[in-house]
């Protein structure tokens, strides 16, 4: 059975029964076909959510950028991915501030110190 075969059971399953369903994956394009809401989660905690649409068309968070900039574009001539620097943290002894400062371009000093709330209306993300 391929993945597509298991996602249409769960498709149908969720249709014929009328219920939610919460998917775990990498694949950023299995959640564009399939879902209706997104939350993007890094370390342990959502950092960006709200519709797949809000999110994929004006990703707030820069981890979220990030994965949106490392994925391959099929209308572009770029020889290389742009992957997002540094590694996950050790969550045994995580950073100070929010989680994502040690990889992120746009890291501010409040960002080291302070670990920023969830903002904003149906399109949530935490970033200072």
């Amino acid at each position: 059975m391929t993945n597509y075969e298991v996602l249409e059971i769960i498709a149908d399953l969720q249709h014929k029964y009328n219920m939610s369903i919460i998917l775990i994956t990498h694949d950023l394009g299995v959640v564009a076909e399939i879902c209706r809401r997104v939350a993007v989660i890094y370390a342990g905690e959502i950092v960006e959510m709200g519709t797949v649409r809000d999110v994929y068309l004006n990703p707030r968070h820069p981890y979220t950028k990030g994965l949106f900039d490392s994925i391959p574009q099929l209308d572009s001539e770029t020889d290389k991915l742009i992957p997002i620097e540094g590694l996950m943290p050790n969550m045994a002894n995580p950073p100070s501030g929010c989680y994502f400062h040690p990889r992120c371009k746009y890291c501010q000093e409040i960002c080291t110190k302070e670990a920023p709330p969830l903002s904003g209306g149906d399109h949530v993300f935490k970033c200072h």
